[in-house]
């Protein structure tokens, strides 16, 4: 019973995670789209940081490899959990934002070519993977909000329905059982379908 309603609570807040990503990623992508601020002037920079992160996950040949891949957005999960452990912070919320920047860089670098060419980015680029690997993300986010926030109310002795060692518990069962399932279909489609989908019209 007590998992069902750390589950319960931890829907609201995956929620509530996905609608903030979304609506900073719109954000990030028409600032860059329409080159707000002279934003553009800092975009290739952080594509250029984005190709060499991903440069660490390929062969020889730039091909990305499934493994290397898979493992970092395994850590991603538990570090966007782990991260929650301190109190008051919220610090997962800096996994959202780095990840909305990404995503918003990207649509905002296709946008400045054509509005066609970033909802093709859209569709064949990130929703393939993204439909598994964003949800593993948000509930990892969500989790470690759920932590900071016990941990907060503890450390100001406020009555709460779950204590610290549940909420790990719990919160640990949800990154394995859901989240890692979700990144391994994510990066194999993220490595064998998504570059043949992006050929195909790009």
């Amino acid at each position: 019973m007590a998992f069902e309603n750390y589950l319960r609570k931890l829907k609201g807040t995956t929620i509530k995670v996905a609608l903030a990503f979304i609506i900073i990623s719109a954000i990030i992508t028409g600032i860059f789209a329409f080159d707000l601020w002279g934003s553009t002037t800092f975009l290739k920079d952080i594509i250029l940081e984005i190709q060499n992160v991903f440069s660490e996950f390929a062969d020889g040949y730039g091909n990305i490899q499934l493994v290397p891949l898979l493992l970092n957005n395994i850590k991603v999960c538990f570090v966007a959990f782990g991260v929650g452990v301190v109190p008051f912070l919220y610090l997962p919320a800096l996994i959202l934002v780095v990840n909305a920047l990404i995503i918003g860089a990207v649509l905002g670098l296709f946008a400045l070519e054509s509005v066609g060419m970033m909802f093709i980015t859209i569709g064949l680029g990130i929703l393939p993977h993204g439909i598994f690997e964003l949800p593993a993300i948000f509930i990892s986010i969500a989790c470690g909000f759920t932590l900071c926030s016990t941990i907060t109310k503890a450390v100001l002795k406020k009555e709460q329905d779950m204590n610290i060692s549940e909420v790990i518990l719990y919160s640990l069962q949800t990154i394995i059982f859901i989240c890692v399932p979700l990144m391994t279909v994510a990066g194999i489609i993220e490595v064998y379908v998504t570059p043949k989908l992006l050929m195909m019209f790009i």
